[in-house]
């Protein structure tokens, strides 16, 4: 007997809270359906060390020490610079496995990797998905133009190039509405246009408007200015998309199952990450051995920014885009890791910042066998170091609160173990959604104080969002590993046994 056919959809950074408050309102009747219909629950992400590569890990089944990569720009192994990331996958997508059993597979607008064709399939990258992300590929290599003929460029190319005042935030607001009718038009186009078994598309929205306008959306926001049309924007583009997934279900046809997924969720941009290295001097990463805590020598200090990071700040955003738009892709990609090694790259020092995500700040021990000029040796000097930061990052206080700045601190060996240790940083932590963070008081040591300057008011919360309908599924516990080894068990492939997730699939 054949497999009913398999939608599966993406909510780019959808916030849950936001999507169980919609659909109990009314506003999201479709994904409400789905709800009443099928199970949906809270997804582990991952996302309080590593909000990148959250769908990665959807899309593969495996966990970042696998997928090779923490973010899309990290320190290189053989010399003490950054680089953006491989965008290739080094283990199959579960499009890729489905195909290779006879799936017919569409899937379209992943963001984050190149192409990755399932056989006899479609895959489409670069349309419009969000963030750092190929060129417009298709496979088959013809599509691409096609699509364009057919529905035209993406509406909104880059959704951080806009000014900050309300003229520029209507007409981000427009281009986001746009977004979803155009995407809605290119994914019925593909749906009704040839056989499959599953259809995968992402839609980046969500993502877009959480992050550019959440001061509207969040009365709380110190930056909220009360606007009914911006206000409600966020909510217009979850009702947009919550319709086009409607059609995309209906075209499928009634025995269809549909899983959606939330790969992170969406909370006010609040953090320090700028007040890191200020701190790490303080705590004596430049000298020999740990500075002990001593009230007597606490200090109150300014972080000095890098000059390259105030130049570029003096910069209107839309200017900097323009610039970014006339470079070759390479010469980009180079100026912006060596602008990110300026803020976050202090190989002098025993353990120093390194990028990742605004709301998870990450720190790298520089390790004698593992980084190109190591000063810590493994074993006891390492594991001494690791447990002090660790200690550091856990007692930091928001004086705006007098709370702890951080509300989560994670030593990555004993999440991963010690695969882990040449790819992702040493440890990590999560700031607190509380308040804005101006300055860091570190006990014994000091107060750092100064702003970050950030255009967004959005950032990545930690939890993301499941939902399955048309099969029994026990989401208890569901971590986005899962989605993989789900989608695979839904269209009735093996699933390979090398999977860090597991099916949420019950009675199978």
């Amino acid at each position: 007997m054949a497999q009913p056919r398999t939608v599966v959809i993406g909510l780019d950074a959808a916030e849950p809270s936001l999507l169980r408050r919609w659909c109990d309102s009314g506003d999201l009747p479709t994904l409400r359906r789905l709800v009443a219909g099928g199970d949906a629950g809270q997804l582990e992400t991952g996302s309080r060390q590593f909000p990148d590569p959250a769908m990665l890990t959807a899309y593969t089944g495996v966990r970042p020490p696998r997928v090779g990569r923490y973010f899309f720009i990290q320190p290189r192994r053989d010399r003490p610079t950054l680089e953006v990331a491989d965008h290739t996958l080094p283990c199959d997508p579960f499009w890729v496995t489905a195909a290779r059993h006879q799936r017919r597979c569409i899937v379209v607008d992943t963001p984050k990797i190149e192409l990755a064709p399932p056989a006899d399939g479609v895959h489409v990258v670069g349309w419009g998905a969000h963030g750092f992300n190929s060129a417009l590929r298709s496979a088959p290599p013809e599509l691409a133009d096609a699509l364009i003929a057919r529905h035209g460029p993406y509406p909104l190319p880059n959704c951080d190039d806009h000014g900050r005042g309300q003229r520029s935030y209507r007409r981000l607001r427009r281009r986001l509405l746009d977004g979803v009718a155009a995407r809605r038009r290119l994914l019925l186009d593909l749906a009704r246009g040839g056989e499959w078994d599953l259809f995968f598309a992402v839609f980046s929205e969500p993502h877009c408007a959480g992050h550019n306008l959440w001061h509207f959306h969040d009365p709380s926001h110190p930056l909220h200015h009360p606007d009914a049309e911006l206000g409600a924007t966020l909510r217009e583009v979850y009702t947009a998309v919550d319709a086009a997934i409607a059609e995309l279900i209906a075209t499928a046809g009634p025995e269809a199952r549909v899983l959606v997924f939330s790969n992170q969720g969406m909370r006010p941009q609040y953090h320090g990450r700028d007040l890191i290295p200020a701190l790490l001097r303080l705590w004596g990463m430049h000298e020999p051995q740990d500075r002990a805590p001593d009230p007597a020598r606490a200090t109150h200090q300014r972080a000095r920014q890098p000059w390259l990071k105030r130049a570029r700040e003096a910069v209107p955003l839309p200017l900097q885009y323009a610039v970014k738009r006339r470079l070759p892709r390479r010469l980009g990609e180079a100026l912006l890791c060596r602008f990110m090694g300026v803020i976050a790259l202090d190989v002098g020092a025993r353990a120093y910042q390194v990028p990742n995500n605004e709301m998870t700040p990450a720190l790298r021990i520089n390790l004698v066998g593992r980084d190109p000029h190591g000063r810590v040796q493994p074993g006891r000097e390492y594991e001494a170091l690791r447990d002090f930061l660790a200690t550091r990052m856990r007692e930091l206080i928001n004086p705006a609160t007098g709370e702890a700045a951080l509300a989560h601190v994670a030593i990555i060996d004993e999440l991963y173990e010690r695969e882990a240790r040449d790819v992702l940083p040493d440890v990590v932590g999560y700031w607190s959604p509380a308040a804005p963070i101006p300055a860091l008081h570190s006990p014994g040591y000091g107060t750092v104080f100064g702003a970050h300057g950030d255009y967004r008011t959005g950032g990545h919360g930690p939890d993301g969002w499941l939902c399955i309908a048309g099969a029994p599924a026990d989401l208890a516990g569901a971590h986005i590993a899962d989605v993989a080894p789900t989608v695979l068990d839904m269209l009735g492939v093996p699933i390979p046994a090398d999977l860090d997730g597991r099916s949420r699939l019950v009675g199978r």
